[in-house]
């Protein structure tokens, strides 16, 4: 996803069958961030960077719903 200003997202929440679930967030083709996932609680990502492109990599045995990456838990929740 391409985004209009340079941004570091914040939080996460990934909605499967089952986990865990392995996310690898790469920003401007550089990975950013690695993390198994146990559950569909949202989670925090690492700041220091900004990016303007995003490209998740999701891996599980079973069935990914949905990934919602945003800056803010209110943006998850929108």
């Amino acid at each position: 996803a391409l985004v209009d200003a340079p941004t570091n997202p914040a939080v996460a929440r990934i909605d499967a069958d089952q986990y865990p679930v392995s996310l690898d967030l790469y920003g401007d083709n550089i990975l950013r961030h690695t993390e198994t996932v146990a559950n569909n609680r949202a989670f925090r990502l690492p700041g220091g960077y900004v990016s303007f492109a995003f490209q998740p990599t999701l891996r599980g045995q079973f069935k990914i719903n949905r990934l919602a990456i945003a800056s803010s838990s209110r943006g998850l929740a929108a």
